[in-house]
């Protein structure tokens, strides 16, 4: 049986296995949901069994207070071991505030959080591509690059003190 031979899925039963399985707790269904009740409301289609499963979801954020990515049944995995030391929002804050305002090339000031703060070089760049658009392929809209040094220096938290040793005083 050739491709255009192939019955089409049967949309409700494909819904229901969804449903299931982010029920379940597997987070790609869950998001495979919103994507398929985004685009649903892009083409103006509400007949969906989807809908009553969102409803549900935002029922239990709302009224229930269960937080949004585990109501959503998006929530990451825990794959064990200790939660980071560093949020990564602290992190991204001391980058651009060494970049931007303590003049550091980006190089150095990989090589500076890596030696003050002990984070991987990789997780940095990782930081970097999800938080400053300077190197995030997926947006031409500021990140947090845009940020003043005040607002800055508030988000780097716990590795405040730190980074503003080398920030010159103005």
């Amino acid at each position: 049986m050739s491709n255009e031979e192939c019955p089409p899925p049967d949309t409700e039963q494909f819904e229901r296995e969804l449903i299931a399985r982010a029920k379940a707790g597997d987070a790609d269904a869950g998001k495979k949901i919103l994507l398929n009740i985004a685009l649903k409301i892009d083409l103006g289609q509400f007949d969906s069994e989807l809908f009553p499963y969102l409803a549900d979801c935002i029922w239990d954020f709302a009224y229930h207070g269960i937080r949004l990515d585990r109501a959503l049944n998006v929530e990451a995995e825990n794959k064990g071991g200790r939660p980071p030391k560093y949020e990564t929002l602290e992190l991204a804050a001391v980058d651009i505030l060494l970049r931007d305002y303590a003049n550091f090339r980006p190089e150095a000031a990989l090589t500076w959080i890596c030696e003050n703060i002990g984070v991987d070089r990789r997780h940095m760049q990782r930081v970097r591509s999800e938080h400053d658009q300077r190197y995030n392929k997926h947006t031409d809209k500021p990140l947090m690059e845009s940020c003043e040094r005040d607002f800055l220096l508030h988000l780097s938290g716990s590795l405040r003190q730190k980074v503003a040793e080398v920030l010159p005083h103005t």
